[in-house]
């Protein structure tokens, strides 16, 4: 039961084969390449910036974190606090500094010359205005 001129049997199928593109594609697809380019430096710009920003406000961050550390570390700060110089205290040619809150004496210091200054111009403005209220000048 053999058939003498029988056609091979075939189906039809897909399957991965070389093609060249022809100009009109390489075209297409250049530009289509310089398009994608452009997206992708566009969005590494706007990477490199946020993490810029992040890295600033992590680092922000830090630096309150390490200010805070200090402060529990050492158990206090530096603040400007009002305080009260008096001079000529405990000596002659020296200054106390008290706080005002607390009353602790902050310091004891040499004064300076303009300081030392002023007490000599106190006292010629008192002998100067005690000669007019005398009348000797």
């Amino acid at each position: 039961m053999a058939t003498k001129n029988k056609l091979p049997l075939t189906k039809p199928t897909k399957r991965q084969c070389r093609y060249k593109f022809n100009d009109e594609e390489l075209l297409a697809l250049g530009k289509e390449l310089a398009e994608a380019n452009g997206q992708l430096t566009a969005l590494e710009e706007d990477k490199k910036r946020v993490v810029s920003d992040f890295t600033a406000k992590v680092a922000a961050k830090e630096a309150d974190v390490s200010i805070g550390v200090n402060k529990i570390q050492s158990g206090y700060e530096w603040r400007e606090l009002p305080c009260t110089i008096t001079f000529n205290s405990p000596v002659p040619g020296k200054k106390t500094v008290v706080r005002d809150d607390t009353q602790e004496q902050v310091a004891i210091e040499n004064m300076t010359q303009d300081e030392l200054q002023t007490d000599l111009k106190l006292e010629e403005n008192d002998i100067g205005g005690a000669a007019k209220k005398f009348g000797t000048t």
